[in-house]
């Protein structure tokens, strides 16, 4: 144990610093995709048909009941793509929903969601790091333990029950304060978040 040193990890840096420019995000996503004033909402695609977990129509079935739903949303709906996705084939997003389909980093623009979801992903970890309201959606019966210890994280195993949760995130701010809270409190719990893991991995090496 004497021999083990956490020092967090290098893309935490990127995501510190976001955090950091988070006002100067927001004005570049204004200008360069003209989305509103309203509130961010944020997904990272589950990749089921990249990972074989779905025939390929049924993972577009998928994404289309997903966006169906993020579509009745009064907000702003941000699309990020994992960099093994095709992006011409998600294009549809963008043509029929007229979701914003980002072409930076999720580390990069982050910061900015007011509500991420994912699907199990190693990003929901992020999310949390940066007080994010976050929703992890499962109705595909995968029951990872993985972050089943999180107070603050938002689990949906029904679909019916999706559109629900984030109109109730959305608009009520006594149980969205709440949530916050929690996440905060999950916050402290997970991997040094300074900006600087590169440094002390560096520092760690040398010694």
């Amino acid at each position: 144990a004497d021999k083990i040193i956490v020092t967090g990890h290098p893309e935490y840096d990127v995501l510190f610093r976001s955090v950091s420019c988070k006002k100067e995000m927001l004005s570049t996503l204004y200008s360069k995709y003209a989305i509103g004033n309203r509130k961010i909402v944020l997904i990272a695609l589950p990749q089921f048909g990249e990972h074989g977990m779905m025939p390929w129509d049924e993972h577009f079935r998928e994404m289309r009941f997903l966006a169906s739903v993020l579509d009745r949303l009064d907000a702003e709906i941000l699309v990020s793509l994992h960099p093994r996705m095709d992006r011409e084939q998600y294009q549809f997003l963008r043509e029929d929903f007229r979701f914003v389909l980002l072409k930076e980093s999720l580390s990069e623009v982050l910061p900015v969601a007011d509500i991420f979801l994912a699907s199990y992903s190693s990003t929901i970890q992020w999310s949390i790091m940066c007080n994010i309201l976050t929703v992890n959606f499962d109705f595909y019966n995968l029951n990872y333990t993985r972050y089943s210890w999180m107070k603050g994280l938002v689990s949906i195993k029904k679909r019916d029950e999706l559109f629900d949760c984030l109109m109730t995130l959305l608009k009520d701010e006594k149980y969205s304060k709440e949530i916050r809270k929690r996440v905060k409190f999950d916050s402290y719990k997970l991997l040094p978040f300074e900006g600087n893991s590169v440094e002390m991995i560096a520092g760690a090496i040398c010694n």
